[in-house]
């Protein structure tokens, strides 16, 4: 099986683009494509400052990121749906019960959420981001 996966936080310019870009970047066989967007996104909204300097720190590259809103036609295309914390798996469910079984938590495998560092300063962003590719790593051996 191949995966068009999505990546999901509330306004699509901390977490989710900083995953998408990690996801991205592993070029795993079963990962045919990779996306984000926010269930509250800050539409048209550039990644915030702090989440392009830790990708940086990483050898990834947001500046061209600009967010979304997640929808029916994001939903329609996506076969994976990795959400950062289990409101937004929650808040998907509720609005597009057919994707139920389709959205996991993307720290599913350490049990975890990654939670939002919007306003909580350059450690905050470090730290979601160490936590973003532990659990992106937990993914790697379910889609090679």
């Amino acid at each position: 099986m191949r995966f068009r996966v999505l990546m999901v936080c509330s306004g699509n310019i901390c977490r989710s683009p900083l995953a998408e870009a990690v996801l991205a970047g592993e070029a795993l066989p079963k990962v045919v494509s990779v996306a984000s967007a926010g269930i509250g996104a800050l539409v048209g909204s550039a990644a915030h400052p702090e989440a392009i300097r830790v990708a940086q720190l990483h050898g990834l590259d947001l500046q061209a990121h600009r967010a979304r809103q997640f929808d029916q036609a994001l939903a329609q295309v996506h076969d994976l749906v990795l959400v950062m914390e289990q409101y937004q798996r929650q808040w998907i469910e509720q609005g597009f019960p057919y994707l139920r079984g389709r959205v996991h938590l993307l720290g599913k495998w350490q049990d975890h959420e990654i939670a939002d560092p919007f306003r909580k300063g350059p450690q905050a962003f470090d730290v979601a981001m160490a936590e973003i590719v532990q659990a992106v790593a937990s993914w790697r051996p379910r889609l090679t």
